[in-house]
């Protein structure tokens, strides 16, 4: 009987495990997500661009995408966001962060912002 408890019990913990996975309607591998985001390269260029007008050109870590949590000071979070490094220019030393928020399991490309702005011109 303690047994099929216990056995119970881990099916039920591994299913709830997997139903809280966040998958980014499809983008849930580092893959995938590095897929999205060159697909909207473009727009994500364009944002940076934005930021300074010295910008002419933007290279990115695609090796760095990560995703994070947005820090609002509880131990949960305030959301998640996608995380990608990269540099203006060709300087290496003209840095960015860029947050990207998801929400609902989707990535909001349209809300785009800086985690650690441009410097350095």
């Amino acid at each position: 009987m303690k047994k099929k408890i216990l056995l119970i019990f881990t099916g039920l913990l591994i299913l709830f495990s997997l139903g809280g996975c966040n998958m980014f309607n499809g983008q849930g591998t580092k893959g995938g997500q590095i897929a999205y985001l060159k697909k909207h390269e473009s727009e994500l260029t364009d944002f940076v661009k934005k930021q300074n007008p010295k910008v002419t050109s933007v290279q990115y870590n695609w090796d760095s995408v990560e995703v994070g949590t947005v820090g609002n000071g509880t131990p949960q979070g305030g959301g998640e966001l996608l995380i990608i490094f990269g540099y203006v220019n060709e300087k290496e030393n003209l840095d960015f962060r860029m947050d990207i928020p998801v929400k609902n399991n989707e990535i909001q490309i349209d809300r785009l912002g800086l985690g650690q702005a441009l410097t350095d011109f």
